[in-house]
């Protein structure tokens, strides 16, 4: 009896010898290769709005080392000294800005105080925080009923009030020792004038 084995492993040694071959492309193959890449890319939306400008205005993408990033800037800084320095010397007085508006934010610091010895929690609403009630709350100083917050505000006229928790639950109040207002609907305020007159 013949071994079926050995006859199929020779068979498809036979068949497998050729194609261990190396594949040698012709001498034109990179050149079309390459050629069929570039169209592809082109088809796919190269940009062809630049093509029929002259080379010396067509777009350019410029890559540069962080060292040579670094070198640009410098060179660019420089170019600013120098031009700025030739200013200087056309008779510019170099302590002047001419064209430069500043103006001065001033912040005040206020502190809020507030007395109720029977109040659970404290809280100041007003223009500055939306009237959120949630939004500023006072901080007890000590055993006797002393409630404090300091808020940062810009000058001007700014209405507030308090809203107290107790016993008996939550109460709007206006602070006794400000001047007070009415709203369109009869609820009374507090008015602090910060950094102006409080008639402006």
């Amino acid at each position: 009896m013949i071994d079926q084995t050995r006859g199929d492993d020779a068979f498809a040694e036979r068949i497998a010898e050729p194609l261990r071959e190396p594949e040698r492309p012709d001498a034109t193959f990179e050149a079309r290769a390459m050629s069929a890449v570039h169209a592809a890319a082109w088809a796919k939306g190269a940009d062809t709005r630049y093509v029929n400008r002259p080379w010396l205005l067509r777009p350019r993408m410029l890559r540069l080392s962080p060292l040579a990033s670094l070198a640009v800037a410098a060179g660019f800084a420089g170019l600013v000294l120098a031009g700025s320095a030739a200013l200087d010397s056309l008779g510019r007085d170099p302590t002047t800005r001419q064209g430069v508006a500043t103006t001065r934010d001033t912040v005040h610091i206020v502190r809020f105080v507030f007395l109720d010895a029977r109040a659970r929690r404290v809280a100041l609403v007003g223009a500055f925080n939306q009237w959120e009630k949630g939004a500023t709350i006072l901080t007890a100083a000590g055993a006797n009923g002393v409630w404090t917050v300091d808020v940062a505000l810009p000058p001007g006229r700014h209405e507030y009030a308090f809203i107290v928790t107790d016993e008996r639950g939550e109460r709007w109040v206006a602070d006794p020792l400000s001047q007070r207002v009415l709203d369109d609907f009869g609820t009374e305020s507090s008015v602090l004038a910060v950094g102006v007159s409080a008639s402006s």
